[in-house]
């Protein structure tokens, strides 16, 4: 009940307020309208004497493929509060913020951290050839593990009873779980709760992050959408991760995600904690420049032509439209525009508007997956700029 929460957090501030005491209001992306609707019920200027905090703020534009209006409404509401900080403990590439209303000319801070702090990651890299494939070379690894012998690739040697896999493709994991016979008490698998039906209609579980002291299952596997955050208690769980470069918004970025994936393992005792092996799929670019360019280029005129036209319509005639273009958005997922639909900030009715966001995560995965994924070479040379060391 919305309007019970907000009645609740309305209270809860004026109650703060009143007792000289700071309100604290911890919400996720998706739900910041929602306080923002309650603090608004103090007035409209409320939202100015807090200060807004966003933490792993680099998921706006990896999760845009799945959830990109949901990012874009977050941005809007972050609008209503003057005073706010963008948080990311991972590397970022600031000229895609810069071309965004958003982000320009805001001030950009680096916390620099104590040498003796670092720590030394080693990432294996293997090449997928043609003809092979991770639900292949999955099996392969899980199979080994059940008969308890050690996994190989090249001089790499893994000996363990756990494996962590990181696919972002449910779709393959169900196809892996299957074609291994995984049992439930085997296999737990992380992903975002709008896939739930998927997986319980292939006749599988979600599964759940252990927490410390708590057991951890054979085979974990685990999508983009959720290990963002999030720390594993393995005492000895190896990382294998499958980058996909021609998906084009989300490509493993190995300049973000891969610190990130590295640092989720938090026990000292597993001795796996800072390796992991990367598969990156041979000659998986796709489109070349030219191709890319024209691609972004029409969607762009698309979105351009279509605002036109909704705008130059009477009102009657945008509110029959409005229902077209959301059916649209669901269906085709951006795949001739960039265009959605949203509420207006300032009068609550719906309108049409360019999601640039979705337009930038696919240019910066293109940009990312042409400079990490070219050649071997070029994985070992962008994670070395990330203090990681490539073989």
């Amino acid at each position: 009940d919305i309007t019970k929460y907000n009645e609740e957090v309305t209270e809860y501030v004026r109650t703060c307020n009143k007792n000289g005491k700071t309100p604290k209001i911890m919400t996720t992306y998706d739900s910041l309208g929602h306080i923002v609707d309650a603090l608004k019920n103090i007035s409209f200027t409320e939202p100015n004497n807090w200060t807004l905090v966003i933490d792993e703020f680099q998921v706006i534009f990896g999760d845009s493929n799945f959830k990109s209006l949901t990012e874009m409404m977050f941005l809007e509401n972050a609008k209503f509060f003057t005073k706010a900080i963008f948080l990311s403990a991972t590397p970022y590439l600031m000229e895609y913020l810069e071309q965004m209303d958003e982000f320009k000319n805001l001030p950009y801070l680096e916390l620099e951290w104590p040498k003796e702090m670092e720590e030394k990651a080693i990432v294996t890299n293997i090449t997928i050839k043609k003809g092979d494939s991770r639900i292949k070379i999955c099996k392969k690894i899980i199979e080994k593990m059940r008969s308890g012998q050690t996994v190989k690739f090249g001089k790499k040697e893994i000996d363990t009873k756990e494996a962590v896999f990181y696919i972002n493709n449910v779709a393959d994991i169900i196809k892996i779980t299957k074609a291994c016979k995984l049992k439930s008490s085997e296999v737990n698998i992380l992903c975002s709760r709008s896939q739930e039906d998927k997986i319980t209609k292939a006749g599988l579980e979600m599964g759940t992050f252990p927490k410390e002291g708590e057991p951890h299952k054979m085979f974990t596997f685990a999508t983009k959408s959720v290990f963002l955050g999030v720390d594993f208690y393995s005492e000895c769980a190896m990382s294998y991760i499958f980058a996909d470069p021609s998906q084009k918004t989300l490509a493993l970025d190995i300049s973000t995600d891969l610190p990130q994936i590295l640092g989720r393992q938090r026990l000292d005792s597993n001795r796996y904690r800072h390796e992991a092996i990367l598969f990156v799929k041979e000659n998986s670019l796709g489109l070349d420049d030219k191709e890319f360019t024209e691609y972004i280029v029409q969607k762009k005129k698309n979105t351009e032509t279509l605002i036109r036209e909704f705008s130059s319509q009477s009102p009657d005639v945008q509110t029959l439209h409005i229902q077209k273009y959301r059916t649209s958005m669901e269906r085709d997922r951006y795949k001739n525009d960039y265009l959605m639909v949203v509420d207006d900030r300032h009068t609550g009715k719906p309108t049409v508007a360019f999601n640039t966001l979705y337009m930038y995560a696919e240019i910066r995965a293109w940009q990312i997956s042409k400079k990490n994924f070219r050649s071997e070479y070029s994985v070992i040379k962008e994670q070395e700029k990330n203090g990681i060391t490539g073989t």
